[in-house]
């Protein structure tokens, strides 16, 4: 009898520790694939399931529910989901994800200020290399602002040589790069290197949001 109580135990903290890891990223796999195909109603479903419940905290999942109005664009939900979050219990560590998250929606609709209300949260939660993407962003996104150009070009520097092949995450982020760099230079009424930049951006970060953006600097210069 003893080692049969033996036996169950260990079947069942096997049970508690093995599967709901298995779970969690199968349930995980599920939410990124409705995402990518669009099926925001089978998104739903499943972030709202008793499998993403028991495998996911609640920020965890609202998270990810933010990521569902993100993929769809709509940014009006998008506000008032990381509102909705901002009045959750949340740690340290989850307000500096919150501080990002919301960062990046606000920077996409132009709100300067409340896009600041989230990077002064990462700054109070947060790390600094958290917080210096952020203000990098601010400063040239939505400040518009061209002091950043040699911070830039060191970087750049640093992910390319102008010459050899890049996987695809290098050219994105030496992409993006020359995209604040083309950017800042347009501030500057500086032509040749606003098409300069511009125009290897646009190679680096063909299929992405930023293309219609390039393409509205180019056409304007």
């Amino acid at each position: 009898m003893g080692y049969q109580f033996i036996i169950y135990a260990i079947i069942l903290v096997i049970i508690f520790i093995v599967f709901p890891p298995i779970i969690r990223k199968q349930t995980y796999k599920k939410c990124m694939e409705d995402l990518e195909n669009q099926d925001f109603e089978k998104f739903e479903k499943d972030i709202d399931s008793l499998a993403s419940k028991m495998s996911f905290s609640a920020f965890s999942r609202e998270c990810l529910r933010l990521s569902e109005y993100e993929a769809m664009g709509n940014l009006k939900k998008a506000d008032e989901q990381v509102q909705f979050m901002e009045n959750m219990r949340l740690n340290k560590k989850q307000k500096a994800i919150l501080g990002e998250r919301g960062f990046y929606v606000y920077l996409s609709s132009g709100k300067i200020k409340k896009a600041r209300r989230m990077l002064e949260m990462v700054k109070e939660f947060g790390t600094p290399q958290q917080v210096e993407p952020l203000e990098l962003s601010y400063s040239i996104l939505l400040k518009k602002e061209s002091k950043h150009i040699n911070t830039c070009k060191e970087r750049y520097s640093k992910l390319w040589d102008g010459k050899s092949p890049m996987d695809s995450a290098t050219a994105m982020r030496a992409g993006t790069m020359e995209y604040f760099l083309g950017l800042q230079y347009s501030y500057d009424k500086d032509v040749k290197n606003t098409k300069h930049y511009m125009n290897l951006a646009k190679e680096h970060l063909a299929g992405t949001p930023y293309i219609e953006d390039i393409n509205r600097v180019l056409a304007s210069i």
